[in-house]
């Protein structure tokens, strides 16, 4: 029997001689008995066995070959920055950097995490791979302490290497499937295509992509075991049964890529596909995989049906038009939208979510949905002629294309992602299929061509390929290209502002913003993606207008009208916490407290979330105690004890409580409250401030050397935490430590040169030292004043407000001294901040113009843009423009003194005087270019603006 077979296999080696060489490839290395055909001669003997490790070498070439054209074109995204998704699902991903393991996505819960809703464990798997390798040798994220954002360069080197991995399965599968022609040329072609089609930079440069390759990979090295295992013999000699080992081969690969992304479902398909290429291809009867098919089908059930089904995967998304009719049409002419992409790439973009496909109402509505598909039922009708003449490989590849592409089509599953280039990573080996097909009619000639027209269109490709990859290298690069390929699409214009908000270009931010919320506003009904970004980028449009002094009021009024929409779960805004906490922190900059506490008690009524509850109910808290309402004051504070669920919450609230005993006068409750705070938020958390409070009561309670061992202590570990310092001098100077109070004083002015506190009490140490050295026989007029106005500052920072206006007052009755000018203009600064600090605006502009009539030219500016912003509070904009212009005429100068009067010239729509202002304030010399970004992209618009007013 042995004898037989051998002599078959002598028969078929002598009749396929000249394809002994061609008949290999990668797949073939695993052969337990190795082929005569495949083996090289040993010691000259004809015949004799080739080594296996030929062949393995043979197969690290042709991978080597693949991973070096991969890095070679893609290897500029190696240094591109996390963008998009990558942001949640990488670097915001907790449990990736911390998890010491790689079990963290396996037993996750899900229940309340939106970054991993979808059950992909191989996905981030690989990613705690990439994240261990990047603390080890890149930073970032907590390795050897560094918290800044990770380093990616792992993350998209992995990204490439599979898919130089699935070029290279896409290689040996086709000279798999192509049987005893395995043209390497061919199989060569497609797989170079592959890897290089600009249609798959978004799966490949974008390291969330990761699902798409990583996928693929075990569903095309399924297939190609299936395929090997069917073709174990020479191309000519039958197909080989499936084993068991076989079956289980492919069913773990299959659930492997079912468990790195959904899409892998259609692979039971795919099975019968190769298996029709198979048996077409050597004339054997079709004979279903029925083991294997069995087996998928049953994990398929049970991943699909258990795990993904209950994390939702779809995420609760409609039907597009509300129907499965209308995602029907419209799913038919998106396929064509799909085709267009993969053989005229031109016009490639991170977001479909603009209308590029408008839903279908009907088979005629558009009337180009009923065209669609006719014309996919005639393709159907080619791929059924294409079969009965033997063109097996167009017949199967055109219906593969549809099946490969169904799980996105929005008819089997909905989902929020309409559209998007990373869908055609696996159908595009379906239409390279038919393009396979399409060449077989023409014969040799037609091969010939296919071959000519791939060598012309591989250097368009690629370049096409390398430049799309320039718009992956950032988040604002990536962004501003798809604005300028889609301007109509919402989501873009909304991400393209978000991403120039966090780059400091505000006016430019404000622009794109704007756009998103006009294109999406007329729309009578949005679905939840379209009103989830409406909402977005409105929000962002308020954001940035609060960022602009004279713009708070406009949020305000906008904040409001949001209020009216429904958020994307169906709940109207006003009901959501987030929001209004916006809606208090503008009212607060607006000065209305009244309406802050209304819309804060708002938010403790709704109760979640719990942190925002926590911040409202303190806010109140804190309103009542600046009206001395105690008894409503500390019911407040014992109210946000059930919204205190962190130990920085309730350090929080122990430190509001020492605030409330000390407006009391209870020194000892504060101080126990205030050591509460510094011990509950532990040595990691911001005790400092704890601990300087509780000194301050320690020193109230007639423990002053107490005290000041307790700041030595605090600045020994915080050397930074000014306000210790600032004290610790007080306590010294007290103490007749007159140097120690003094080189405090010197170091925090070295950091804060323009400290009023620091330098007044530097004055009155010079006094107390001169007094000590007998220079004084008592204290003068000038002494007192300085003294009092010192006293007055201490008094404003401490918050007692009622003894910084008595001292005050008593500075300003002491008789005006011919050697008092500079300590008068303190005065008046320091009477404009206490009235600042109560909101009086008149009183505090009288204060301010008092100094600005006494004090000289170079003087004036320490009080200038004070007394503009009190105008401008009171409402008189008109008068704070003019007057500021005749101090900037008479020679008052200061850095930001042009930039305001360009605001208020805005304000009052003079576009013209804003412009020239803004161009004075970068004439500037010593303004750095973060300075000059802030005002540059206003200064173009002004440009823009006067010139069309012509």
């Amino acid at each position: 029997m042995s004898e037989q077979r051998s002599g078959d296999h002598s028969h078929e080696d002598h009749s396929h001689e000249g394809d002994s060489r061609t008949d290999h490839d990668p797949g073939d290395s695993g052969h337990a008995n190795p082929r005569p055909s495949d083996q090289p001669e040993l010691a000259g003997i004809p015949g004799a066995p080739r080594l296996v490790t030929d062949s393995r070498w043979r197969t690290v070439a042709w991978f080597a070959l693949f991973l070096g054209l991969a890095i070679s074109l893609y290897g500029s995204v190696l240094s591109g920055e996390f963008v998009f998704d990558d942001r949640k699902l990488i670097v915001e991903n907790d449990e990736l950097w911390e998890s010491s393991g790689f079990d963290f996505e396996i037993f996750a819960d899900r229940s309340d995490d939106a970054v991993r809703t979808n059950f992909r464990p191989v996905r981030f798997l690989s990613y705690a791979i990439d994240a261990r390798l990047t603390q080890q040798f890149r930073g970032g994220r907590h390795a050897d302490g560094n918290q800044g954002d990770p380093d990616p360069w792992f993350f998209h080197f992995q990204n490439i290497l599979w898919h130089a991995a699935n070029a290279f399965l896409v290689f040996a599968l086709v000279r798999r499937l192509a049987g005893s022609n395995r043209p390497v040329g061919a199989a060569l072609s497609i797989a170079f295509l592959f890897l290089v089609h600009p249609v798959h930079t978004e799966s490949v440069a974008y390291v969330s992509g990761r699902r798409d390759v990583l996928f693929l990979f075990f569903y095309l090295l399924g297939l190609l075991i299936y395929v090997r295992a069917r073709t174990d013999r020479e191309p000519n000699s039958g197909l080989v049964p499936i084993r068991l080992t076989t079956v289980v081969g492919v069913t773990v690969c299959f659930a492997v890529a079912v468990l790195s992304k959904e899409m892998a479902a259609t692979f039971p398909v795919s099975l019968v596909a190769v298996e029709l290429l198979l048996s077409r291809q050597r004339g054997a009867a079709v004979r279903l995989p029925w083991g294997a098919l069995a087996a998928t089908i049953v994990t398929l059930i049970v991943l699909v049906g258990g795990v993904l089904a209950s994390a939702s995967p779809g995420g609760n998304a409609g039907y597009w038009g509300g129907s499965w009719a209308s995602a029907f049409w419209t799913a038919a002419r998106a396929s064509w939208h799909y085709v267009g992409l993969f053989f005229m790439p031109t016009s490639l973009s991170v977001d479909y979510s603009f209308d590029a496909i408008p839903t279908s109402l009907g088979a005629l509505d558009p009337w180009t949905g009923l065209v669609s598909l006719c014309a996919i039922l005639v393709v159907l009708a080619v791929a059924v002629v294409a079969w009965r003449r033997g063109n097996t490989w167009l017949a199967v590849g055109v219906p593969l294309f549809y099946v490969l592409a169904s799980p996105v089509s929005q008819i089997v599953l909905p989902h929020p992602e309409r559209f998007a280039e990373r869908y055609l990573y696996l159908p595009s080996l379906a239409l390279f299929l038919v393009v396979a097909g399409v060449v077989r009619c023409f014969g040799r000639s037609g091969l010939i061509v296919a071959c000519g027209v791939v060598l012309c269109l591989s250097p368009v490709a690629m370049l096409q390929t390398y430049v799309r990859l320039g718009d992956w290298q950032t988040a604002e690069a990536l962004w501003k290209s798809a604005t300028e390929t889609h301007p109509d699409c919402a989501r873009a214009q909304y991400a393209y502002a978000n991403q120039l908000n966090m780059t400091g270009q505000r006016e430019l931010a404000l622009e794109h913003a704007n756009r998103a919320v006009q294109l999406l506003a007329p729309l009578e009904v949005r679905d939840s993606l379209q009103q989830g970004y409406f909402l977005q980028a409105w929000t962002l449009r308020i954001t940035l207008h609060a960022l602009s002094d004279n713009k708070v009021e406009l949020a305000l009024r906008e904040i409001e009208q949001l209020e009216d929409e429904m958020d994307t779960d169906g709940q109207r805004l006003s009901d959501n916490a987030v929001l209004l906490f916006e809606k208090m922190k503008l009212e607060i900059r607006l000065a209305k407290m009244d309406r802050a506490k209304l819309t804060a008690q708002r938010i403790v009524r709704l109760g979640e979330p719990a942190a925002v509850a926590f911040k409202a109910q303190l806010f109140v808290a804190g309103y009542h105690e600046s009206r001395r309402d105690i008894h409503a004051a500390w019911n407040a504070i014992e109210g946000a004890v059930a919204f205190a669920t962190t130990d920085d919450e309730r350090a929080l609230l122990a430190y509001q409580r020492g605030l409330h005993f000390e407006t009391q006068s209870l020194w000892k409750r504060a101080r126990e409250s205030y050591r509460t705070a510094a011990e509950v938020v532990g040595k990691n958390g911001k005790w400092e401030s704890a601990r300087w409070k509780e000194a301050e009561c320690l020193d109230k309670l007639g423990h002053p050397e107490e005290a000041a061992a307790l700041l030595r202590t605090t600045l020994r570990e915080r050397p930074e935490h000014w306000p210790s310092v600032l004290t610790l001098a007080k306590l010294d100077m007290d103490a007749d430590r007159f140097d120690a109070a003094q080189t405090g004083l010197v170091r925090l002015l070295g950091a804060r040169p323009n400290s009023p506190e620091a330098t007044h009490l530097l004055k009155m140490l010079a006094v107390r030292k001169a007094r000590e050295a007998g220079e004084l026989e008592g204290p003068s007029a000038r002494t007192r004043l300085q003294t009092l106005i010192a006293l007055a500052r201490d008094k404003i920072d401490a918050n007692e407000m009622d003894k910084a206006k008595a001292a005050v007052e008593k500075a300003a009755q002491l008789e005006d001294g011919d050697d008092q000018h500079a300590l008068r203009l303190d005065l008046y600064l320091t009477m404009g901040e206490l009235a600042v600090r109560g909101e009086r605006w008149d009183e505090a502009a009288s204060a301010y113009r008092l100094h600005l009539s006494r004090a000289t030219v170079d003087e004036k500016s320490a009080a200038i843009l004070q007394y503009g912003e009190c105008l401008r509070k009171l409402g008189k904009t008109r008068s704070a423009l003019d007057e500021l212009t005749a101090y900037w005429n008479e020679g008052v100068r200061h850095p930001r003194l042009a930039k305001n009067l360009g605001g208020l010239a805005v304000a009052e729509r003079d576009a013209k005087a804003a412009l020239g202002w803004y161009r004075r304030y970068l004439e500037q010399e010593g303004l750095t270019e973060r300075e000059k970004a802030s005002v540059t992209p206003t200064v173009e618009r002004l440009e823009r603006l006067v010139e069309s007013e012509g």
